[in-house]
């Protein structure tokens, strides 16, 4: 029995270390492989191969195991004492150890394939680390290959966006370069002869007009008289009321203007929000038949545009170029009863100080009745730079204020609001009409009855003016010829009543040097020298002769030197009598060629 149990322990050590190898876990094996070795197809191949090793020795692990457990409980039961007798018999002792026998035999098999499935495992372990570090190289190498190709495709998509408003915009350059003028024949007719009565003024009546200190024909009434031609060639704002929307940029001016137009139409051409300085362009909006493009070229001609083409406006080609060197102006018409008797005009919004901004969008609301100064009631207050505006430019036109935007506040804070722009205003010096609340969910009817009720200002009568102007100036000028010739006249006279005196000191001199010449005798004596003699009858008559010699003397420079003014006052007054007379011709035909132009173009003008 001692032996028997020997058996069973070392039988019992066996399976433990059989069972401590394949239960207790390995460390990784760290060696290091050229992933350049292998391509993705032997990775996969590899890793398909050693994955079904793995199983295989699995199983085989698990059929060892299962035997070693046979085993162990065969020779359990071969252990157990047998109940019946006391001792076992020699044959059933012999059929133990023949069992025990084969059993080691057994084990010692098993120990053999336990070893050779140990480097078959160790082997396979090294294979999977070498895969696994392969695998890591390549997800490496595949993550550093998606996050290129990712940024690769975002400036794809930002190159393609690119190009695609490069595109929009030379696509809308092309369209304003190609536009064609507009087919007009009325319009090209006053746009010509108003033309030719405006630079009649400018170029040939101010300078006459100057000449004669005439203080109407000032820079200013140059500008009205720019102001008077705009008008008549603009027919979307003549005999109209015209309403200016201004403000700072980003305060929702357009967004007004583009609620005015989809009242009634929601699926009208909204204008463009513009985003920038540049890229402001001031825009008319009138009533007209069928929604109709036209725009203004710096060169002054209107042209035609189709309604595609103006819907390339949009933020994103504003941006990209500088449309105020080819589009001075936009002309926009909808059918939209709104506009029946006003017209609209958007403009450039003020964000700075810029000089060529606040010129170019003071000239065009100077045309207007009424000013609309939009607010952000987000903002809070109107600031320095759109005071300055105002109180130096656009004094003249009506002014009122919309706060836009004032769903946003509540009623307290807006009449804060409201309070602290009054104060702004008053401080300045700003006159305004009244100051309105707006937003996108008020209605616009509110905001229409206010424009409707705009009394439209009286245009001065400039050609009235000019003309009577002209007869007054030709009436003062002729006076003023009148009265050069006149002294002209009188000037002569004086030069012969000068040059008359100068002759009769002449003939004193003269008669006197006679007088005392008839008095001296030449006396030649036969002793004594030669010499001449005066009587002391005579001796008298000698001295009156040089006393009026020596009065002719002192007479004659002051006498010469009045002949010499007089001389000069006379060619300066033929100079300014011929002068006079070039300017009084130079007028009078001006005047009738001006006559004639406003005749031709509109004889009511005169009345």
């Amino acid at each position: 029995m001692d032996s028997t149990i020997i058996i069973v322990a070392i039988l019992a050590l066996l399976i433990g270390a059989v069972l401590t190898f394949f239960l207790t876990p390995k460390t990784k094996d760290k060696t290091e492989i050229n992933s350049d070795k292998y391509s993705k197809k032997d990775t996969d191949e590899l890793e398909k191969k050693l994955r079904e090793n793995l199983n295989i020795l699995q199983n085989e692990k698990v059929k060892l195991e299962k035997r070693l457990e046979e085993k162990n409980n065969k020779i359990s039961k071969l252990l157990e004492p047998n109940l019946d007798d006391d001792k076992l018999n020699v044959s059933q002792d012999k059929k133990l150890l023949i069992e025990i026998s084969q059993l080691k035999d057994e084990i010692e098999d098993l120990e053999d394939e336990i070893k050779d499935l140990e480097k078959r495992n160790k082997k396979t372990k090294e294979e999977v680390s070498v895969l696994d570090n392969k695998l890591y190289t390549i997800e490496k190498e595949k993550k550093d290959i998606l996050e290129s190709n990712n940024k690769n495709i975002e400036k794809l998509v930002i190159s393609e966006a690119e190009n695609k408003k490069q595109k929009e915009s030379l696509s809308f350059i092309s369209d304003i370069l190609n536009a064609n003028n507009a087919v007009d024949e009325k319009f090209q007719e006053v746009d010509q002869k108003t033309w030719d009565i405006f630079s009649l003024i400018k170029n040939e009546l101010k300078p006459t007009l100057e000449y004669f200190n005439n203080n109407l024909i000032t820079d200013n009434f140059i500008e009205d008289c720019w102001s008077w031609r705009n008008q008549e060639i603009k027919t979307w704002i003549k005999n109209k009321k015209v309403v200016a929307i201004v403000g700072e940029f980003s305060a929702g001016k357009t967004s007004i203007v583009n609620r005015i137009l989809k009242q009634d139409n929601p699926d009208a051409v909204e204008l463009p929000v513009k985003s920038t300085e540049t890229t402001a362009i001031p825009t008319y909006i009138s009533n007209g038949v069928d929604f109709n493009c036209q725009f203004y070229s710096p060169s002054g001609d209107l042209k035609n545009i189709t309604k595609e083409s103006f819907q390339k406006v949009t933020k994103s080609v504003l941006d990209e170029i500088n449309i105020s060197s080819i589009v001075k102006y936009f002309v926009l018409s909808y059918n939209n009863k709104n506009l029946s008797d006003i017209s609209i005009l958007d403009t450039p919004g003020f964000g700075s100080n810029s000089e060529e901004i606040i010129t170019k969008t003071t000239e065009v609301i100077k045309e207007a009745d009424a000013l609309f100064w939009v607010v952000d009631a987000n903002t809070g207050e109107i600031n320095n730079s759109s005071v300055n505006v105002i109180k130096d430019n656009l004094q003249s036109v009506p002014l009122y204020i919309i706060i836009n935007k004032s769903d946003g506040k509540s009623p307290d804070d807006l009449e804060i609001l409201r309070n602290k722009i009054k104060e702004t205003l008053n401080k300045n010096d700003i006159k305004y009409q009244d100051i309105i609340f707006f937003s996108n969910k008020m209605e616009i009817d509110e905001l229409m009855d206010i424009l409707n009720h705009i009394e439209p200002q009286k245009s001065p009568e400039i050609i009235t003016q000019l003309n009577e102007q002209i007869d007054i100036t030709l009436k003062k000028a002729k006076v003023s010829q009148n009265r050069v010739k006149k002294e002209f006249i009188d000037i002569g006279n004086d030069i012969d009543d000068n040059i008359v005196r100068i002759n009769q000191t002449l003939t004193d001199f003269e008669n006197s040097l006679i007088d005392m010449d008839s008095v001296i005798s030449f006396e030649s004596p036969f002793f004594g020298k030669d010499h001449y003699r005066i009587t002391e009858s005579n001796y008298g008559k000698f001295n009156r002769g040089m006393d009026k010699i020596s009065s002719s003397r002192e007479i004659m420079p002051s006498q010469i030197d009045g002949l010499l003014d007089n001389n000069k006052n006379h060619s300066d007054k033929l100079e300014e009598k011929n002068e006079l007379k070039y300017f009084i011709d130079n007028l009078d035909s001006e005047k009738i060629r001006f006559l004639e132009l406003i005749n031709s173009y509109n004889p009511k003008l005169l009345k």
